[in-house]
């Protein structure tokens, strides 16, 4: 593909079991619009897409940038995503699963896509770029409506090859424990 000197923002996108964020980041990697909003969860796989094309657009028109500018969207979302396919496998904090994210949003904005789990997207982010820089092993534990989590060993993320593994908030703590969306201990 050739290069277009045009293309020189990217979104980063995280979408959680309570509130969904936008940021449109610059060449420099320094942030240019960020937008968030409540997911809405209960209304449905079809309104939570629409809900997180339309943030997406929000964050674009904020910064006054047009799609055709747009290098790339990266999504961080809660619960296993088949990050080969860019689907959201299962995220019983939304009590969405199947969830074809990548599609979606390549046939909105027409750029490439990468749907990864929120929480290996957030300790991949700390050992890029911040206080794990450096680091050959970094363990993240990110609390939210769930408890989630990633794992970078020897500059790495730990992962299947093709879901995400490392679902902390899925570790039974206690015998008997309240059940959790997915229906779990």
């Amino acid at each position: 593909m050739p290069k277009n000197d045009k293309k020189k923002y990217w979104i980063g996108f995280d979408l959680g079991g309570t509130k969904m964020a936008a940021c449109l980041f610059n060449e420099d990697f320094k942030i240019v619009a960020r937008e968030k909003k409540k997911t809405k969860a209960a209304d449905g796989v079809e309104a939570g897409l629409e809900r997180i094309t339309a943030l997406l657009q929000t964050v674009l028109d904020a910064a006054k940038v047009g799609k055709d500018e747009l290098a790339g969207i990266g999504c961080g979302c809660a619960g296993p995503v088949d990050h080969v396919n860019g689907i959201i496998a299962t995220a019983p904090n939304l009590g969405w699963s199947g969830v074809k994210l990548r599609k979606k949003l390549e046939n909105a904005f027409e750029c490439p896509v990468t749907v990864i789990n929120d929480g290996d997207a957030g300790v991949y982010a700390e050992f890029r770029r911040g206080a794990a820089r450096g680091k050959e092993s970094v363990l993240g534990v990110f609390p939210g409506t769930g408890v989630g989590g990633g794992y970078i060993y020897n500059g790495q993320s730990v992962r299947t090859n093709t879901i995400s593994c490392f679902e902390l908030g899925h570790i039974p703590l206690v015998p008997g424990g309240l059940r959790c969306g997915c229906g779990q201990r």
